[in-house]
């Protein structure tokens, strides 16, 4: 299983606006948003979808239900995998504090390759 990144907001010599792939997190299907450099966790609870309300006879069964965005003061390293290219995120505190493309497919060639002036990873 993987999580989910949702990058709604340009990122200085990163990735592009898209929703990209990673197994660095808590691998639980979970939704992660990098929005102001933080790195937010959708939160959602699951609840029963009574019969009456069920559009298919097994599918709906239950829902998600949004309860609002939590920062996950993440430190480290991030990799994860778009349709165009893979990068690595790097988070200090909290803050992405650099980025690295590590793989691009295609035609693809926006963006810098360094994740930051002293990491040479």
């Amino acid at each position: 299983m993987f999580d989910t990144i949702e990058i709604n907001e340009d990122v200085e010599n990163g990735p592009t606006r898209g929703e990209y792939q990673t197994k660095d997190l808590e691998c639980c299907l979970d939704t992660y948003i990098l929005q102001n450099k933080r790195l937010l966790i959708k939160k959602v609870k699951y609840e029963h979808v009574q019969e009456e309300e069920r559009t298919h006879p097994i599918f709906g069964i239950i829902r998600s239900v949004f309860l609002g965005l939590e920062d996950t003061q993440h430190h480290g390293y991030i990799e994860m995998h778009g349709d165009k290219a893979t990068w690595k995120l790097k988070f200090t505190d909290g803050i992405l504090v650099g980025t690295r493309r590590l793989e691009y497919r295609g035609d693809y060639t926006e963006k810098s390759d360094a994740i930051d002036s002293d990491e040479q990873e």
